[in-house]
């Protein structure tokens, strides 16, 4: 299977997941009122992949907001030992998460964020057989986000 080369080829592969997670329950939930649970420490352990990394980074250098968000990735890696074990499921505060518990990336997210949509009210779920097929078209080894934006960064 190719993998993409491109950031339209991960923005095409967000949008299928947008669209095809869930797709009966499209427009019954919404993420407003959402705290964020699973972006926080005690259950968030998202990956990213390099490609999806170095598209984290590219937001990010567009906004002007690069130097910042790299200390908050180098905080995380810190406070929770994301370093230790890389290969560990360790959980995190995702240093993407707003204020207002919404994704700083959105436009980026990591595959792994885009296939949990909401199912109910307080609740998501995840469509792990097609994030697998995703994952599977981006290759390479995937480390947590922070971990991995800082190696993309480099």
């Amino acid at each position: 299977m190719p993998r993409p080369r491109a950031p339209a080829d991960l923005d095409a592969l967000r949008a299928g997941l947008r669209a095809d997670a869930n797709r009966e329950r499209t427009g019954l939930f919404s993420c407003e009122g959402c705290v964020a649970w699973c972006c926080r420490a005690g259950f968030n352990a998202m990956r990213a992949t390099p490609a999806e990394a170095r598209g984290i980074v590219r937001l990010l250098r567009e906004r002007g907001a690069l130097g910042e968000a790299l200390e908050r990735c180098a905080d995380a890696v810190d406070r929770w030992r994301l370093d230790a074990d890389p290969a560990a499921r360790r959980t995190y505060t995702c240093p993407f998460l707003t204020a207002g518990n919404r994704c700083g990336v959105h436009e980026a997210k990591p595959l792994g964020c885009v296939s949990f949509t909401p199912v109910r009210d307080g609740g998501c779920d995840q469509d792990g057989e097609r994030l697998g097929a995703a994952l599977r078209r981006v290759g390479g080894e995937d480390l947590p986000i922070p971990l991995a934006v800082l190696a993309a960064a480099k």
